[in-house]
Formats: C-alpha cells, structure tokens, sequence
C-alpha cells in the first residue's frame, strides 16, 4: 500500500514557521523521502516558496488566504472531510501544534513557547487580545499534544517545560534542531576596541526580531543611547515587524531624545532573502528575547561570524553554551549597560567566542533536520 504524508501548513505565513516548512521540504531527496506522496495544504505566497517536486502536491483554498477565522472553519469542515476520504496508508504533520480533529495516526510539533509560559504572554497584558490569543493556543496545543502519535521538540529546554506541564511518556517525542542556511555562513569578522569608533564609523550592533514585548528593544534602545552619551561610537540597527502597541510605547517614550534618530535605525520588515545583508554590514548581533523555542536569529548570527551579546534567558545558553562570555539579563537596564560594555571593551574576548559560537552552527543543518524529520514521521506511521 502507497504511503502519504499529510501536512497541515494552514496557519504558517511568516517567520520560523515558514522557514522550517520551506526547508524541511525543499532538502528532501531521493535517498531521504520515505513517502510515497507527500500532500501540503497552505495559503498561495508560502506554497509557491515550496520548490516543484514530483512527490510534492500543494493544495490550498481560498479561505487560506482569509484570517484566523476562516482557517479554523476550514479545518473543521473541508479539511476533516478530505481526510476521511484518503485510502492510502497516511500520517498528519501539524507543524504549528494545534490539531484537534478524529484524524489518526498524526505528529504534532512545538514551536512557540508564549503558548506555555504565563509569565512572557503576560507581558501583553492579562485582559489584552493576544493574552485571550495564547490561552486559547494552549488550550488546542495541549489537547493536540496529548491526543499525539508523536510529538517534535526544536530545543530540549521546550522538552522538559513541556512534556512536565502535559504529564506525557518523553519517549513518545524526539528533539529535532532545526538547522541554518548557509547563505548566512561568513568568516569570523575581525574585532577592534571600543575606542577605535567614531562617531562618523560607530560601532554597528544588530538586533534582528519583531518589536515587540518580549524581545525588549525599549530597554535596550535605552540602555544604547546611555551609553552613546558617554563616549560609546555605537550605533543599533533594529530589523523585524512590529506589534503595534509596544511600538507606539516606544516611540512615545524616545521621541523626546534628539539622539535616538541618530544612533538607531529601525529597518522594519525585511524579506527573508535580504536578511544576509545585515549580517554581512554589522559588526556584532545582540539578542534580548526572553522566550524562545530554538531562535532560528541567534542561529544565523553564530553561522555569520558576527561576536553575539545574548539574553541569559533559555534556551539561548543551550544552543550558545554556558560558557558563552557574553550574557545578560533582557529585563535588566544595568544588566544590559554593564555587560555591553564588557562586550564593547574586550574585542579578543569578542572575536574568541565568535569563533566558538561559528563551530557550534555548524551542527545544525536543514539537511539533517528533514533527513531526521521524515525518519521519525515514517516510524509513527508504522509503529
């Protein structure tokens, strides 16, 4: 009997979903398939990244391409009715977790940890839409997670969180990192002191995710423009989207500081292809996020060769290790000034753990993310 797998991509449009998805199907191979059909169900702008494959077929609705709403109604009613159609020998990958539905055998997969801890999702506000948001995520997530074949981790930190909160048997689930493109892939770039930037050549700091509450850009635009103002050539370049709320805060609270123009620069969104570029014409990456599943951002940083200042906050010090020099705490201002200018002050230190951080990206790699993933999606489907 023909063997099929079935993944249910509806609700993945943007960010590290969307490039999982892409890059778990576009490194599959011969010697790697397993399936003899694989079946992906999306909105059009994410199928068409998907590459042309003879043992790929997209499938989508126009209701994909509406909201939330649309896509949940489309789940219960055209989705549930197609599976009960299929003939064939078939499992469901659910990348975003959240499969609620009679369909079985089906894996699910974590990817966004707000889902799980209250204490980050209330940084929204514990009345605000998007707390409502992540309650009801938890709520399907764990129903889905529970009622599993399978289940994949991206970080063993989302692992124990995880499977401790659900009461599940570990053995049932498998951590499979995602891995980094290789465009991202430069030589560790050559660092120099503080003191040999001007204000006409400033010291170019990175920070690359959406402005929003958890990711904590005001404290740290803060916390640049203090230093700034005591003699620091630094400048911050902020890319990534932005939630509304939280960025109208910030804005508000910075519009009174003449300097903020002039020492940071926030890119917006920017196309995934284009994001190289950054990395390329930085001098160092800082990440301030306090929660995280596996951040595919830190990931690209440490394959660029770029020196990295991160939140002390997991998962960050598994993929970076404890021995990482540069640590802080994102909540903190005078965590954030003390240790930005340790990494500021010390360029050997900062050119060392680049290199460090350079070796341990290259353990990660689409190519054995797929290979892994489709290994572990055949064993549920015949177990």
């Amino acid at each position: 009997m023909k063997t099929k797998l079935i993944i249910d991509a509806s609700n993945i449009r943007e960010g590290g979903g969307v490039t999982h998805l892409i890059e778990l199907l576009n490194n599959i191979n011969k010697n790697t398939l397993k399936f003899d059909d694989i079946e992906v169900f999306s909105n059009k702008k994410t199928l068409s990244k998907i590459n042309n494959q003879s043992w790929i077929t997209k499938k989508t609705h126009p209701w994909l391409e509406r909201g939330t709403i649309f896509i949940s109604f489309w789940k219960k009613t055209y989705f549930e009715r197609y599976l009960k159609t299929i003939k064939s020998k078939a499992i469901l990958f659910n990348p975003a977790g959240t499969y609620t539905g009679s369909f079985k055998p089906h894996v699910e997969m974590s990817q966004n940890m707000l889902i799980w801890d209250t204490k980050e999702s209330d940084r929204y506000g514990k009345l605000s839409l998007m707390k409502l948001k992540f309650i009801l995520l938890h709520y399907f997530q764990k129903k889905a997670f529970k009622n599993s074949k399978g289940i994949i981790f991206i970080s063993n930190y989302a692992k124990q969180t995880i499977l401790k909160a659900i009461k599940k048997n570990p053995k049932t689930s498998t951590i499979i990192n995602h891995g980094v493109n290789q465009k991202f892939a430069e030589e560790v770039k050559l660092q120099y002191h503080i003191l040999d930037y001007t204000k006409e050549k400033s010291y170019s700091l990175l920070y690359i995710s959406p402005v929003t509450v958890y990711k904590h850009q005001l404290i740290l635009i803060k916390t640049v423009l203090k230093l700034y103002k005591k003699g620091y050539n630094i400048k911050l370049n902020l890319v990534g989207g932005n939630y509304p709320p939280y960025n109208n805060i910030l804005l508000k609270e910075l519009k009174s500081d003449k300097l903020y123009e002039k020492v940071v620069k926030y890119h917006g969104k920017v196309d995934y292809e284009e994001i190289e570029n950054f990395y390329k014409s930085s001098d160092g990456f800082i990440f301030a996020s306090s929660c995280e599943n596996m951040p595919n951002i830190l990931i690209e940083a440490m394959s660029s060769g770029l020196p990295i200042l991160s939140s002390n906050y997991q998962p960050m010090p598994e993929f970076l290790g404890e021995a990482h020099p540069f640590y802080f705490d994102p909540t903190s201002e005078e965590s954030i000034y003390q240790n930005l200018i340790k990494y500021l002050e010390t360029p050997s230190l900062r050119h060392e753990s680049a290199i460090n951080a350079k070796l341990k990206s290259k353990q990660y790699t689409w190519e054995e993310c797929s290979k892994k993933t489709l290994e572990y999606l055949y064993k549920n489907l015949n177990n």
